[in-house]
């Protein structure tokens, strides 16, 4: 098990060197330093379409970190290489349909079934983005996926509003 490192004390005025610097044992890679990471997301022009009252995995084409080579972008599931527990975030931002009724809901889904807990969203005029975090434990082999629904009456899609895109990230913290 990783050992918190003692991180020196600044006061001010002191000068800071790269002897000071240097003394500093990994800085914050005890958090990550031989640990799973992933952060998937989906690129601008990828969108999921959304059948009405249906749960649907949010396709996600844009791998910016995958140290267990875990995420498949043809499938959006995140296969599980080291047991343990992982804190996920996930985020699914929907286009806005024709009527503004029903919501809109996000949920992780490990090996199809659901994860407890959902993030819903009101209806709204403009793309919703709702988000969600979770602490889930994972053995190998385990999938997870980001799932949208909506009820609003009929088929929308997931989309993106700027900087704002269905995303999914894993963090692994112990076994």
């Amino acid at each position: 098990m990783s050992t918190i490192p003692v991180q020196p004390s600044w006061v001010v005025g002191q000068q800071v060197n790269a002897a000071a610097l240097n003394a500093i044992p990994n800085g914050l890679a005890w958090l990550y330093q031989s640990r799973p990471v992933c952060t998937v997301r989906a690129a601008s022009s990828l969108t999921t379409s959304l059948p009405n009252q249906t749960w649907t995995t949010v396709q996600m084409n844009t791998v910016d970190a995958d140290t267990d080579s875990g995420f498949s972008t043809s499938t959006s599931l995140y296969t599980c290489a080291t047991a343990g527990w992982y804190f996920v975030m996930g985020c699914g931002v929907f286009q806005t349909p024709a009527s503004n009724t029903g919501s809109r809901a996000i949920r992780f889904a490990l090996n199809g079934n659901p994860v407890a807990g959902i993030a819903a969203h009101p209806p709204s005029n403009y793309n919703a983005g709702v988000s969600l975090q979770r602490t889930v434990y994972m053995g190998r082999g385990d999938t997870l996926a980001l799932q949208a629904f909506q009820d609003c009456g009929s088929t929308i899609s997931t989309g993106a509003n700027g900087t704002e895109y269905p995303f999914m990230s894993l963090f692994f913290y112990g076994a």
